[in-house]
């Protein structure tokens, strides 16, 4: 027999957390670049952990370097001491550095003559080259020497890339050069430059 029957109802009330995170602002970074997040909270929690893993130099603390090489939403999960947990996130967007070719990027000269480097990038708004510290998309540079020459551009968000071209310079044969710098002194081994004369014999060959 049922002795008695009734109906009861029960209201939960979900309350609003008094807790407070932040992931922290979106952030842009060049291509190999490295971004600090910083997770901040009210009041402190006891613990935070990031994800995804890959690309952070750590998943946990309030504060972790991402190097990521896409553009990531990386979110915290913060414990707090109430026993709640919140999460948020934030976004680093990568940027591609530029692209830039250099010409010519191996050639051959007589030591003392000029010759003209040109870089090339699309959206590059500097260039600086070493050594020299010279500026500009295209300089003329007059080695005495074989030398190396590297040129960085960047772009209008900050974003370098860099490139590197020789000038070789090497004892001139036949033709290639009207100037040839002789000495009595000079050695059969000299390239010819007024710092390695040749002698007058080798310069005749």
């Amino acid at each position: 027999p049922i002795i008695g029957q009734g109906t009861y109802t029960y209201i939960i009330e979900v309350l609003p957390s008094p807790n407070f995170l932040d992931a922290g602002p979106n952030d842009s970074i060049c291509f190999g670049g490295t971004s600090v997040l910083n997770a901040s909270s009210s009041p402190a929690a006891l613990s935070y952990t990031w994800s995804p893993a890959a690309s952070l130099s750590g998943t946990s603390g309030a504060s972790v370097s991402a190097s990521p090489l896409a553009t990531t939403i990386y979110e915290v999960f913060a414990t707090f001491p109430d026993g709640c947990d919140i999460t948020d996130n934030v976004t680093v967007i990568v940027t591609s550095n530029p692209t830039i070719s250099l010409t010519p990027n191996n050639s051959f000269n007589c030591s003392g003559q000029s010759i003209i480097l040109t870089a090339t990038s699309p959206t590059a708004i500097a260039y600086n080259w070493s050594p020299g510290a010279l500026v500009g998309n295209s300089v003329s540079v007059t080695p005495v020497s074989s030398t190396t020459y590297t040129v960085t551009a960047t772009d209008n968000l900050g974003c370098s890339s860099s490139a590197s071209a020789t000038v070789n310079i090497a004892a001139p044969t036949g033709n290639v050069c009207n100037v040839l710098y002789v000495s009595p002194t000079g050695s059969p081994n000299g390239i010819g430059t007024t710092n390695d004369p040749m002698d007058l014999e080798t310069a005749l060959e």
